[in-house]
């Protein structure tokens, strides 16, 4: 497909179209095409390692969860806390089955992991701030509706309870936690 704009009105003035078929295809930078096809060679065996298992279809509020768990078993932190935007907000479920490495990074975005040791004390000052603590269980927390703002956590529970309608922390103030979450 190959369009023409008017620079002034940015319309399309002319277009055309050819049909190549996958024989008549041919390379336009043939150095590039031979540096894509040994990157290809090279790391799509990567891409098909498997590195989890869903047993089941997972809508996509529980995903947060799941990829929370992933990240702190194969990191080995105490904890993980992932900010919803380090996913891809499509699909509404993903399909039961294998989850490779390819699989993974079209719904997962690649990016940087930091760690860091902190206490107890000063990771509950943190998650007790307005602006945190609602965002740690949004399904649950009727006083604070799902808002597409969660954190996900794991290595602890962040439940609401009905009665106090407040948000409590399973975490010890005096222990020092090892955290693990997405650069950004």
């Amino acid at each position: 497909l190959t369009l023409e704009l008017d620079p002034a009105t940015r319309k399309v003035t002319k277009f055309d179209v050819e049909l190549v078929g996958p024989g008549g295809q041919k390379p336009a930078y043939p150095e590039t095409t031979a540096f894509l096809a040994a990157q290809y060679v090279d790391h799509m065996p990567n891409a098909k390692q498997v590195v989890g298992t869903l047993s089941e279809r997972l809508e996509r509020h529980n995903a947060g969860c799941w990829y929370a768990e992933f990240l702190r078993a194969k990191t080995g932190a105490d904890i993980v806390l992932l900010p919803v935007n380090a996913f891809y907000k499509e699909p509404a479920a993903y399909a039961k089955g294998a989850m490779a490495v390819e699989r993974l990074q079209g719904y997962f975005f690649d990016k940087y992991l930091i760690g860091m040791k902190v206490t107890g004390r000063d990771l509950i000052a943190y998650l007790r701030k307005p602006s945190v603590i609602h965002r740690l269980n949004p399904l649950h927390d009727r006083g604070h509706p799902y808002s597409q703002d969660a954190i996900y956590c794991a290595g602890f529970e962040a439940r609401f309870e009905e009665a106090t309608k407040k948000v409590t922390l399973d975490l010890d103030p005096a222990k020092e936690y090892t955290l693990v979450t997405p650069w950004f």
